[in-house]
């Protein structure tokens, strides 16, 4: 990722947060992750295709066009909280308002019981060898 990509994450956490109740935020960030992965392997399985009938320039022309598309569809259909979409009727609105916060903040983290599952250690070492073979590989 670039520079300008690092803010990615932690803004879709952000959004997701006000827009998603809380039951079904784990699912929504996962399939927005997976998006992620499927867009560059996407990507980079058009990207010979347009290298051989259109010349390597394409590429970059093509993924740029649709990022300006997205850029320009994005300023004017995203909102950062319900309340300010003005597309909403007022009874999606407030339960998206209602579902979307936590009923008590989180005061102490229990790492001993998420360290504790075998799905968190799975990720662990799945990510940390993706980005070590990322690194060494690449």
């Amino acid at each position: 990722m670039g520079i300008d990509e690092v803010v990615a994450m932690p803004a879709m956490i952000n959004i997701l947060s006000k827009w998603v109740p809380v039951a079904e935020r784990s699912r929504s960030l996962a399939l927005v992750y997976s998006g992620m992965n499927r867009g560059s392997v996407t990507g980079l399985a058009f990207s010979p295709f347009l290298i051989q009938k259109f010349g390597w320039l394409s590429v970059f022309f093509s993924f740029g066009s649709l990022g300006t598309v997205w850029f320009a569809v994005w300023l004017n259909k995203a909102h950062s909280t319900p309340l300010e979409d003005p597309e909403l009727r007022p009874q999606e609105k407030k339960l998206l308002v209602t579902k979307c916060v936590s009923k008590e903040p989180v005061k102490t983290i229990p790492w001993s019981l998420i360290l504790s599952k075998p799905p968190v250690w799975a990720l662990i070492v799945c990510l940390t060898s993706v980005t070590i073979g990322g690194h060494l590989f690449c």
